[in-house]
C-alpha cells in the first residue's frame, strides 16, 4: 500500500544578481552622484546655454572674449537640428557619439536588416528571445533569416541540458521528476543529464544534484563560480552538467574576444574605442582583449583626424599647429586636411584669431564642425577655445554619452525621463541595458526565465494563465510562487486552486480539510471557502474520499462495509483495483493509497503526482497488526418471541440437543459468495443429551439463508479482526476458552447488537461472522484454525477446510503447496471419541498470484466460542 504524505522542503530565497555591466555600474554611482547632482540643478534651473549664428543684437549680449569664447547668448534658441558627430575625415562616428533623428533608421539593430556589425535582427531590440538587444544571436538559438523570429535548438527531452532547462532525462513527459518543460519537479533530484531524476526528500543545495527549486548544483555550496550558494544560475554562465563546475558563456563585455566580435576591453561602455556591440570605435585599436583599447589618432602624421584641430606633419610649437595638434595658433591658416601651416596677412577666418564679426574661429574654414565657414558657431556646438576644436554642447538627452559628466546612458529622449531605462539624470535603470547612445534602452527583463525582476511579481517559467503566476508574470489571486519553482495555491483563503481539494479557510487538520488544503479521510467539503461534514459509509453515496460505497454490509462484492474497494477475485484469481490500497505484482499501478481521488500525491487512476506537493513511500498492509474486516450479524436465542423492537428467536441458536457433522454445506460459495446449506448432509453425531437424538443441525435452507444476509432476523455489527504479528512472522487471533474471564473467548459484541439476551454467564452467543481477506500465493503457507462451532474455510471461492457442526473448540491446518491445499481437521467421531480427517485439494494456484480467503463463522449455543 502507498502512503502519501506531504512534502515539505526547505524553503530559499533566491535573489538576483547583477550582469559585469551592472556591478561596475553600481560601483561607479558613488563616485558620479556629485556631479549627477550638479548636472539636475543645471537642467532644472536653466535652458542650455547655445551659441548664435551671428552678432548679437540682443542687450544682454556680449562683447567679444579676445581670449575666445561665445560672442552671445540667446534668450530664446532656435531649435536644435544636431548632426551626426562625423568626424573632419568624414569616416563616421567619433569618441562613441550616437546619433540622432531619422537619418539614424537604417542600422539600427531591431530594423529586421542585417546591417555591418549585426550577426542577426529579428526585427526587435529586445533580448531573450535568441537575437539579443545587441544583434548578437544568443545561445541555443538559430537566427536565419533578418525580420524572422529565431528558433530555439533547444529541445526538451534530448538527454542535454541547455538554455535554461535545469534537467533533462530524456523526455518530455511529465511525472517522473523533470517535467515536461524540463525543470525539476518537487520532491525529486536530478543528477545526470540523460538519466532518470530520482526522489529525494529534503533537497541540499551543493548535493551535485538539481533538486525542486534549483537551476543549477555544481557540487557546492559557494557563489560566483556560475551556480550560486542557493543553487540559482548565475548570469553569464552555462551549468550543463550536474556535479561539474560551470561554464563562462561568451558575451560581449566579458574580456574574452569571441569570434563574432571585433573587440571586447571587459565592458559594455562606448566611447573608449569598443562600443557596447564590441565593434571598434573610430580612431581606435583594441589588439588585447580585456585590456583599454587605444587611439590611432597621431599627431605629427599630417593627417587631420578625431579631435585634432590640425596637423602639420610634426610635433612643434611656433609653426602655426600646436604640439598635440589640438589648435591653430593665431595668425595662422591650417589645411584642414593635414599639412604644413602658413601665415595670415591679415585677420580672416579660419586663422585662429577671433577677429570682428566672427564667433568663432576654429582654424578652419570647414562647416558641420560647430565653427562654419564663415567662422559663425553652429547651433548645438560650444566653441569656447579660439583655434581649438568646437564641441557638442552636453545634456541629458542628446543622444551622446558624457562619462566625463557621469552619464550612465543617453537615449537621446529629451527632456529625458525615467522608466525607460534611462532616468532623468542618464543614469542606467535597475534590470536594463542601454548598449549604444542614442538608442532606446533593453529591458533585461523576460517573462518565463524564472527569474523574477522588474515589475514582476512571479516567474514560475512559462506564460500560461492560471497556474499561479500569469502570462504577464503577475501573481495571480489565491497562489503563492517561490521564486525560481512551481506556484502552489494559498491554502487558508476561502479559494480552491490547483490540486486544492477544498479550502474552508484555515490551515488546521481535523476538521474535514488538512492543513494542506486536502480532505480528510471521512469527510466531504464543498464550496468556497469550503463547508466541511462528515461521510456516512453505508448510504449508498460516494462521497469525500470513499472510494466507494454500495449501501450494504456484505464482503466480496468489491466494496466492504468499510467503504473500502475488494479486489475482483470472481475469476478465482484476485485482480487489484486502482484505490483499495493494495498493488499485487500483476498491477499496472505506480502508487495506491486507497482512494481514487487525485492531488494527493497518487491520482485517480493510480500514477504518482509528483507535483502535488506529496510523496509516496510504499507500505506493507501488514506491520505489527493485521486488520480485517470483520462482519458479525446477531441473532436472538431459539424459543424467543418478538417484542419490544426485537424480533422472534432463530431456529438455529440455541438448540435443545447439540450435535455435529462435516459437510454442512456445498464445497462451493455460491453466485454472492456465501456458503450454501448441503440439503443431504450426513447423519450427525449427538454430543448432548447422552443419548439424545437429532433430525438435523441446520433446520432449513430459509434459516440458513438469514445467517451471512441482513434480514429482519438479525442486526448486523461491523468491526476490525486485529492479527498480531508473532515473532517468526505470522499473524495470530486467539483467544483462551474461558467464559468468566470477560476477555476469554470470542464474543465480540457482549455490548452491541441484541445484548447478552438472559444469558449465564452474561455474554452474547448467538452470532455469525464473516471475514474475508486477500492473499499473495508462493507456497509453502500454513494456516491453523481453531473455534467451536461451524468454521468454514474457502479459497478460491472452494472450500478446503471444514470445522462444522455445534461443538467444542476444535482445531485444523492447512498447507498450501505447490497449488494445493493440504488438510488436517478435527472431528466428532463419537460423542466422546475426536478423530483426524486429512484430506487434499488442488485449488490450481498460481505463485505470485492473489487470492481470496473466506473465514465463515458461527456460534450457537451457550459455550465459549
Amino acid at each position: 500500500m502507498n502512503e502519501c504524505e506531504p512534502l515539505i522542503l526547505a524553503g530559499r530565497e533566491c535573489y538576483r544578481g547583477y550582469t559585469r555591466k551592472d556591478a561596475l555600474m553600481q560601483r561607479s554611482r558613488a563616485a558620479l552622484i556629485s556631479s549627477l547632482l550638479l548636472f539636475a540643478l543645471v537642467r532644472c534651473g536653466s535652458d542650455p546655454e547655445l551659441v548664435t549664428n551671428g552678432p548679437s543684437n540682443d542687450p544682454g549680449g556680449e562683447e567679444p572674449d579676445p581670449d575666445g569664447g561665445a560672442t552671445g547668448v540667446s534668450k530664446d534658441p532656435p531649435p536644435i537640428d544636431l548632426p551626426s558627430a562625423a568626424g573632419s575625415d568624414g569616416r563616421g562616428e567619433g569618441g562613441g557619439a550616437g546619433c540622432i533623428g531619422a537619418d539614424c533608421e537604417d542600422g539600427l539593430c531591431g530594423n529586421g536588416e542585417l546591417d555591418p556589425g549585426e550577426v542577426c535582427d529579428d526585427g526587435n531590440a529586445e533580448p531573450g528571445d535568441g537575437c539579443s538587444g545587441l544583434c548578437r544571436v544568443e545561445p541555443n538559438f538559430e537566427c536565419k533569416e533578418p525580420g524572422e523570429p529565431c528558433t530555439s535548438t533547444v529541445v526538451c527531452g534530448d538527454g542535454e541540458i541547455t538554455g535554461g532547462e535545469a534537467c533533462d532525462d530524456g523526455n518530455d513527459e511529465a511525472g517522473d521528476g523533470c517535467s515536461e518543460e524540463c525543470a525539476v519537479e518537487e520532491g525529486f533530484a536530478c543528477r545526470a543529464p540523460g538519466e532518470p531524476c530520482t526522489p529525494v526528500a529534503t533537497a541540499v543545495c551543493g548535493d551535485g544534484a538539481v533538486n525542486f527549486g534549483e537551476t543549477c548544483d555544481d557540487g557546492d555550496d559557494e557563489g560566483g563560480d556560475g551556480c550560486s550558494e542557493e543553487c540559482t544560475l548565475e548570469p553569464g554562465y552555462r551549468c550543463a552538467v550536474p556535479g561539474e563546475p560551470c561554464e563562462l558563456l561568451e558575451y560581449c563585455g566579458d574580456g574574452a574576444l569571441a569570434d563574432d566580435e571585433d573587440c571586447d576591453d571587459g565592458n559594455t561602455r562606448p566611447g573608449d574605442g569598443c562600443t557596447g556591440r564590441c565593434t571598434v570605435e573610430p580612431f581606435f585599436e583594441c589588439p588585447t582583449p580585456g585590456e583599454p583599447c587605444v587611439t590611432t589618432i597621431v599627431c605629427g602624421d599630417g593627417e587631420v583626424v578625431g579631435d585634432e584641430a590640425c596637423d602639420d606633419g610634426n610635433e612643434d610649437d611656433d609653426d602655426g599647429c600646436a604640439a598635440d595638434c589640438k589648435s591653430v595658433e593665431p595668425g595662422y591658416l591650417c589645411p584642414s586636411d593635414g599639412g604644413p601651416c602658413e601665415e595670415a596677412p591679415e585677420d580672416v577666418c579660419g586663422d585662429a584669431r577671433l577677429a570682428f564679426g566672427e564667433g568663432c574661429d576654429d582654424g578652419n574654414t570647414k562647416s558641420g564642425d560647430g565653427c562654419s565657414e564663415t567662422c559663425q558657431v553652429e547651433p548645438g556646438y560650444d566653441c569656447p577655445n579660439v583655434g581649438k576644436v568646437c564641441t557638442r554642447i552636453a545634456w541629458c538627452g542628446d543622444g551622446n554619452l558624457d562619462i566625463a559628466r557621469g552619464e550612465q546612458c543617453d537615449d537621446g529622449e529629451d527632456p529625458p525621463v525615467s522608466g525607460d531605462g534611462c532616468s532623468a539624470l542618464c543614469v542606467i535603470e535597475d534590470n536594463w541595458s542601454c548598449p549604444v547612445p542614442g538608442e532606446p534602452c533593453i529591458s533585461l527583463v523576460v517573462c518565463g526565465d524564472r527569474k523574477v525582476m522588474g515589475d514582476e511579481t512571479c516567474d514560475d517559467g512559462n506564460k500560461k494563465d492560471g497556474d499561479g503566476c500569469s502570462s504577464t508574470c503577475q501573481l495571480e489571486e489565491g497562489w503563492e510562487c517561490p521564486p525560481g519553482a512551481v506556484c502552489r495555491p494559498s491554502c487558508g483563503d476561502g479559494l480552491i486552486l490547483g490540486r486544492e481539494q477544498c479550502d474552508d479557510g484555515n490551515t488546521r487538520d481535523d476538521d474535514g480539510c488538512s492543513a494542506t488544503c486536502q480532505l480528510e479521510l471521512g469527510w466531504v467539503c464543498s464550496g468556497e471557502p469550503s463547508k466541511c461534514r462528515e461521510t456516512v459509509c453505508g448510504d449508498g453515496v460516494r462521497e469525500g474520499l470513499e472510494p466507494c460505497d454500495d449501501g450494504n454490509n456484505d464482503l466480496g462484492d468489491g466494496c466492504t462495509p468499510f467503504c473500502e474497494i475488494e479486489p475482483d477475485c470472481s475469476a478465482g484469481e484476485c485482480v487489484s483495483a486502482c484505490g483499495d490500497g493494495i498493488r499485487l505484482p500483476s498491477d499496472d499501478e505506480e502508487c495506491d493509497d486507497g482512494n481514487t481521488v487525485s492531488g494527493d500525491g497518487c491520482s485517480k487512476d493510480c500514477k504518482l503526482e509528483p507535483d502535488s506537493g506529496y510523496k509516496c513511500e510504499l507500505r506493507p498492509i501488514a506491520n505489527e497488526t493485521l486488520e480485517l474486516p470483520l462482519v458479525i450479524r446477531d441473532f436472538r436465542a431459539n424459543g424467543k418471541t418478538a417484542g419490544g423492537g426485537l424480533p422472534a428467536g432463530h431456529p438455529d441458536f440455541e438448540q435443545a440437543v447439540i450435535a455435529t457433522s462435516q459437510r454442512l454445506v456445498l464445497s462451493a460459495l455460491d453466485a454472492d459468495g456465501k456458503p450454501q446449506r448441503n440439503p443431504n448432509p450426513p447423519a450427525p453425531v449427538v454430543i448432548f443429551p447422552v443419548g439424545g437424538t437429532s433430525s438435523g443441525v441446520i433446520t432449513s435452507d430459509a434459516s440458513f439463508y438469514d445467517w451471512y444476509r441482513d434480514s429482519d432476523r438479525n442486526t448486523t455489527i461491523l468491526q476490525r479482526m486485529v492479527l498480531q504479528r508473532q515473532q517468526n512472522g505470522s499473524y495470530e487471533f486467539d483467544r483462551p476458552d474461558d467464559l468468566q474471564n470477560p476477555n476469554d473467548g470470542f464474543f465480540p459484541i457482549d455490548n452491541a447488537g441484541f445484548g447478552v439476551d438472559g444469558s449465564s454467564p452474561a455474554r452474547n452467543f448467538h452470532f455469525t461472522s464473516e471475514v474475508r481477506y486477500w492473499f499473495e500465493y508462493r507456497g509453502g503457507e500454513v494456516l491453523n484454525f481453531r473455534g467451536d462451532d461451524d468454521v468454514w474455510v474457502f479459497i478460491k471461492g472452494q472450500l478446503a477446510l471444514d470445522l462444522g457442526g455445534v461443538h467444542s473448540a476444535l482445531e485444523g491446518r492447512m498447507t498450501l503447496q505447490n497449488g494445493r491445499a493440504t488438510t488436517r481437521t478435527q472431528y466428532h467421531q463419537t460423542r466422546t471419541d475426536i478423530a483426524l480427517d486429512e484430506g487434499e485439494l488442488d485449488l490450481g494456484l498460481g505463485k505470485r498470484r492473489a487470492y481470496e480467503l473466506s473465514l465463515i463463522q458461527i456460534s450457537r449455543p451457550r459455550n465459549p466460542s
